[in-house]
């Protein structure tokens, strides 16, 4: 059953991101699932991610990483391992492990049967999911949407923007196909240099609903960086700044009108 759950979620992530950054789960994902565990020596935190030295009875050290939302405090931990990669860099911490676990922690002092362990695995899985189809990130295909003439100037006011990294991408959605990646929309994508207040302006308008996604592409390697399990580690946000913890985005709670005025503004505040 867990190589079931595996190959399921293996086969999800690499279908419904496929236009996503390489995710280390999937690149690395083990054909069947083990545990293992021992004392934690020593905890890195890396933005969403926690990485851990683990020395085992036998005092053989390896390390870990997980959700550090989801990581326990014990010293003495157990751990479902999901995938395994010989040696991965973390650009981040700017630090290689050789080897490292990717997988899912628990206190050792928790009783598990096999139906918990299951639902462990389930839960785990689908955070990796969400968090990995999740964020806003540029595709490259051709935009074919044209939006008739409008009269509004929609202006999306960029906060918490690190003005001495690269460059910010707006783009703007007039449907939920595609949200909140690369705009359908002819213009519908804006790239601007990085300033302490950029703002994306959008002319011609014409009434409707929409949403905008955003990223700051920190690092100017042309994609957003994500973690070892695929969040986001450069800014990114969206209209209305509701930003789910272990969900995507949505064209609904990110939507808003556009009524036909002069000007409309909105303002997105970016994570990380």
């Amino acid at each position: 059953m867990k190589l079931v759950v595996t190959a399921f979620v293996a086969a999800a992530l690499t279908v419904g991101c496929a236009a996503a950054p390489a995710n280390p789960f999937t690149t690395h994902a083990l054909e069947k699932p083990f545990e293992t565990g021992g004392v934690v020596s020593e905890r890195v935190p890396a933005g969403g991610s926690l990485y851990l030295r683990l020395r085992d009875d036998a005092g053989v050290e390896s390390w870990v990483v997980t959700l550090s939302r989801t990581a326990p405090s014990d010293v003495q931990v157990r751990v479902t391992v999901f995938a395994k990669a010989n040696s991965f860099t973390s650009k981040r911490l700017g630090r290689t492990f050789e080897p490292l676990l990717f997988g899912a922690v628990r206190a050792a002092s928790t009783t598990i049967t096999p139906e918990s362990t299951m639902k462990r695995l389930v839960r785990s899985s689908l955070v990796l999911l969400v968090t990995a189809c999740g964020g806003p990130m540029p595709t490259q295909f051709t935009p074919t949407i044209t939006l008739a003439k409008g009269q509004t100037q929609l202006t999306v006011r960029i906060e918490r923007v690190k003005g001495d990294r690269g460059p910010v991408f707006c783009d703007l959605f007039n449907a939920g196909e595609g949200f909140p990646g690369q705009s359908r929309i002819i213009g519908g994508s804006l790239r601007l240099e990085a300033t302490s207040a950029p703002e994306c302006a959008f002319k011609d308008v014409p009434a409707g609903s929409y949403a905008v996604s955003v990223i700051q592409d920190e690092n100017s390697n042309g994609t957003l960086d994500v973690n070892a399990f695929g969040v986001p580690t450069e800014g990114y946000g969206i209209s209305n700044n509701v930003l789910p913890a272990t969900s995507a985005p949505t064209w609904k709670d990110s939507r808003f009108d556009v009524d036909g005025a002069a000007a409309v503004e909105v303002a997105v505040r970016l994570k990380n």
